[in-house]
């Protein structure tokens, strides 16, 4: 009998810190910037360091996944029974952002909370936040071994409680002299197993759903001769809606007031979030999109995508112009003519 073939090819939903040259995105997602969203469906990518397309349309399938994401790596525990349990409300929110994109409207509903789930974990829960997240536990971990080995007392201290806890019974006896210099040389590495990260991956996703249920949106839907809205690798944008706020130090935050977020949904739907106004559905003109195309660039890491190998966007002199031009500023990092 053959073996069950095992899910290894995780998707994750995405902040910017040491960033591979790549989006990793939810298919379903991605298929609703492509030109034919189907399974096979294809995206022209724009690579902001090169300052020009692919040579070729990529598979969404190439893009939205990270090797063993989500591995749980416990006793009793199939290594993919995470990936399993999120592929049901993958299934689930791939058919409610389908009937949203079709109706062009604001959903209610359980669609409504579908889209706010969808919205928060790519905020959320992605490898740049797990890095992040990992880094700050590193150094909780190196510190305490700092204070460990600050004498000879505390060492021997601490492996005296460490085994009458039931810790380390089969590891060979080291000396205090030994464990010091095999610390200051950083003979070692710290790996964090992907399961610690995952409480407080999701505690963070009902933390955020929660202010993203107390926004306001605002649906911008492209007009015919609008244009496309694009998609990057990190789409979903948190800012400041005030250019004195804009020019502080202060981050934006999910829960703070005078902040926006703005989601790309489609390539002719986008989604504007703030704490004051009402929902509404309006008609966006080119110039909107090019404005908001603009934005979603600029929060890009490396990589943009469009249903074809061209977009609008707002150059420095607040005029419109399309991607042809946005490469040749790439590529010269001169001002647009």
């Amino acid at each position: 009998m053959s073996k069950k073939q095992i899910a290894r090819q995780h998707h994750y939903l995405p902040q910017k810190t040491n960033r591979p040259p790549a989006s990793f995105l939810p298919q379903f997602y991605l298929r609703a910037f492509a030109k034919k969203p189907s399974p096979k469906a294809k995206l022209y990518v724009f690579d902001m360091l090169k300052g020009n397309w692919l040579p070729h349309p990529t598979s969404t399938k190439g893009l939205g996944t990270r090797r063993d994401f989500n591995r749980v790596d416990m006793d009793g525990h199939p290594i993919d029974a995470l990936e399993n349990s999120l592929s049901k409300f993958e299934s689930d929110a791939a058919m409610a952002l389908r009937r949203i994109i079709e109706s062009c409207q604001m959903p209610d509903g359980d669609d409504y909370i579908y889209l706010m789930n969808i919205v928060a974990m790519i905020s959320v829960r992605n490898p740049w936040t797990r890095k992040n997240f990992g880094n700050f536990k590193k150094e909780i971990i190196e510190r305490t071994i700092d204070l460990t080995l600050a004498s000879r007392q505390r060492f021997e201290s601490s492996v005296k409680k460490m085994k009458e806890d039931g810790y380390g019974l089969d590891l060979p006896d080291v000396s205090y002299e030994e464990m010091l210099t095999f610390y200051e040389e950083k003979n070692y590495d710290i790996t964090i197993a992907n399961q610690s990260f995952f409480s407080a991956e999701f505690g963070a996703i009902d933390t955020v759903i929660k202010t993203l249920l107390k926004r306001k949106w605002t649906f911008l839907i492209a007009d015919n001769n609008a244009g496309y809205f694009v998609c990057g690798d990190d789409p979903m944008c948190l800012r400041w809606n005030s250019p004195n706020l804009d020019a502080g130090n202060w981050p934006p935050g999910h829960g703070l007031k005078n902040t926006e977020v703005i989601f790309p949904l489609s390539k002719n739907i986008a989604m504007v979030g703030t704490f004051d106004g009402k929902d509404r559905t309006v008609k966006a003109n080119r110039t909107v999109v090019a404005t908001l195309n603009t934005i979603l660039i600029n929060n890009c890491d490396r990589h943009v995508y469009s249903p074809k190998g061209e977009f609008d966007f707002i150059g420095t002199d607040q005029r419109i112009y399309q991607s042809n031009s946005f490469c040749r500023w790439f590529r010269r990092r001169l001002p647009l003519e």
